[in-house]
């Protein structure tokens, strides 16, 4: 386990993210895992992009992400749900500004158990964007 002092900074930001404090589960080295990414393409202007980690033929971590396309061949990113910080937590707004819905991770089942709620946030989101566009 990782204490929040000891957690990276958000990788796209570098900056310090505002997660609630205590100890959480840690995923193996990535090294040590196999990645493997779906696409699923709801409609031609979105898509929904799931990358899984695997450790031992077991899900470790994850990140479900929802994208709509802005421009030839230039994807946005408009939500999505991860398992970094050790917490699954929905990220939305330009750069993930806002993180919500803090669940700890203490053990790699509540990264597998987690998984196909986190991807129906996302495909819900995905939903309320679309009826928006």
């Amino acid at each position: 386990m990782a204490s929040r002092a000891q957690r990276p900074a958000n990788i796209k930001t570098g900056r310090k993210t505002a997660f609630p404090s205590g100890e959480t589960w840690e995923p193996p080295p990535l090294a040590e895992c196999e990645e493997k990414t779906v696409l699923v393409e709801p409609d031609s202007t979105n898509r929904i992009i799931m990358r899984r980690v695997l450790h031992n033929s077991q899900l470790v971590a994850y990140a479900i992400t929802h994208a709509t396309l802005v421009g030839p061949d230039k994807w946005e990113e408009v939500s999505s749900v991860d398992t970094n910080h050790g917490y699954v937590h929905l990220h939305s707004g330009p750069n993930h500004t806002r993180a919500t819905g803090f669940e700890a991770i203490n053990a790699q089942f509540d990264v597998q158990s987690s998984f196909n709620d986190s991807y129906d946030r996302v495909y819900d989101n995905y939903e309320r964007f679309k009826g928006k566009q």
